[in-house]
């Protein structure tokens, strides 16, 4: 069983990175919303996961506007890793990844899951 922690609504993956000087950099606004996303994890008590794991992410929207929904999971998998619940999230942490809409919650965000992957015996 994993646990659910919440997460503000996350910027799109295409407003993560700006380019200085030929650097890329991370923006403002992304500096801004990994500090947020850090503060809410802080006060959930997060415990850190070691080994594969599997994430469920279901995202509550702020308004009616489209986006792009796998946009919406680089940002979500990078505060995790920063605030140290992941070890990383290349493929072999992340072993299963699902991505929904979940419209039934009061407050706008992101509620990520994140559960032990089970280990499969004689594979």
């Amino acid at each position: 069983m994993g646990r659910t922690y919440f997460l503000p609504w996350p910027i799109s993956a295409n407003a993560r990175m700006g380019v200085v000087n030929g650097r890329q950099i991370l923006t403002t606004m992304a500096r801004k919303w990994y500090a947020h996303a850090a503060e809410e994890l802080m006060v959930q008590r997060p415990k850190a996961v070691k080994g594969p794991v599997e994430i469920d992410i279901k995202l509550v929207p702020p308004n009616k506007r489209r986006f792009d929904i796998d946009n919406k999971a680089k940002t979500t998998l990078d505060a995790l890793v920063k605030s140290l619940i992941i070890e990383d999230d290349d493929c072999s942490i992340v072993k299963k990844l699902t991505l929904s809409l979940d419209g039934v919650r009061d407050k706008p965000g992101a509620y990520v899951t994140v559960s032990p992957k089970a280990t499969e015996k004689g594979v």
